[in-house]
């Protein structure tokens, strides 16, 4: 059985990165030690075999794909693997997909990502070989004939390329994203992620749509809000103002930000939405209920309100609400 990392403590450099690996394939490490676990795959052999011994233990048989068409019969099994077993293969895999879909994403739109990238040398491109290593094993090396297959060698072809520029690094991470989502249907991480990523590419009926089928499909509390909150600035975007009040009004009255300040958010753009539709004394409301119950976070919407190009284009317009919003919330502007 393969070492946890706490068990790997006084190892040298390669044995802890391996026992960071075993962590890894199970989602348990953070961002930066993944990353610098894909660094020193990069440059030491002897890792990437021992990762490519990690590979074999999570590929699944070539059934499988009958098994995602069509299920597994009366037997319940597929070469010897039992359903539970391929599931698990399938949320492993698609949890991969998922991690590398997201970092296409981030390279795409984040200088700061693209910062830590940069500094490293290649984690994408580790995070490439580990999915077309995963990728092999998965298709066992065959020449499918299906539709599905066929999904899945452009998939791997995608995986061998280089990073291109931001709009075709977008691309392929939503690609990559759709991939996760055809292993597992219900990861909805990847789905809202998907979602996000659409609406960077401004496909924003495809984007709404995604977050439409995470409020349908899930029931998790978090995922909800942040379905909701997504849509709601979707809606924005589109100038379907009263469809953004109602998905912001759902998470500022509902459960989700009495437990999860991070949904602060939402008051803003609540506000900025009723002020977009004239509704000043509402909006002004909700920037009060900001301003005075969430003093933590002032900081940060002082800094939206000094950035965002609708908020002040709207507080140009209208002097009035300009000086009653700097009168009761002096906290969301610099000093004079």
């Amino acid at each position: 059985m393969i070492k946890k990392r706490e068990e790997g403590a006084g190892l040298g450099p390669c044995d802890a990165v391996q026992v960071d690996l075993s962590c890894m394939m199970d989602g348990e490490l953070d961002e930066g030690t993944v990353r610098r676990v894909l660094v020193h795959l990069e440059v030491c052999p002897r890792c990437r075999l021992f990762f490519g011994e990690l590979r074999r233990q999570v590929r699944v048989h070539r059934d499988a794909f009958r098994m995602m068409a069509g299920g597994l019969g009366e037997s319940g099994r597929a070469g010897g693997e039992s359903q539970a077993e391929l599931e698990d293969d399938r949320r492993r895999l698609a949890q991969v997909f998922y991690e590398l879909g997201k970092a296409y994403v981030l390279v795409s739109i984040s200088p700061s990502f693209r910062r830590e990238v940069a500094s490293e040398p290649l984690p994408i491109l580790a995070s490439r070989n580990r999915g077309q290593a995963l990728l092999d094993d998965y298709l066992g090396g065959r020449r499918f004939q299906d539709r599905r297959a066929q999904r899945w060698n452009e998939v791997r072809s995608l995986l061998k390329g280089r990073l291109g520029d931001k709009g075709e690094t977008l691309r392929k991470g939503i690609r990559i994203l759709e991939e996760s989502l055809h292993l597992h249907g219900s990861f909805f991480q990847a789905r809202i992620y998907l979602g996000h990523a659409r609406n960077l590419a401004r496909d924003l009926e495809g984007a709404c749509e995604e977050f439409r089928r995470v409020l349908r499909e899930s029931r998790q509390e978090l995922i909800r809000g942040f379905a909701l909150e997504n849509l709601g600035n979707a809606y924005l975007q589109m100038g379907e103002l009263e469809d953004a009040a109602r998905c912001f009004r759902r998470v500022v009255h509902g459960d989700i930000l009495r437990r999860e300040p991070r949904f602060f958010t939402s008051w803003f753009n609540l506000g900025l939405t009723y002020g977009l539709q004239g509704k000043i004394n509402q909006s002004m409301g909700c920037f009060r209920e900001l301003h005075d119950n969430y003093s933590k976070q002032r900081r940060a919407v002082r800094e939206i309100f000094s950035t965002h190009r609708e908020i002040s284009s709207l507080l140009n317009q209208n002097d009035t609400f300009r000086s009653r919003l700097r009168e009761k919330c002096p906290g969301f502007f610099a000093a004079r």
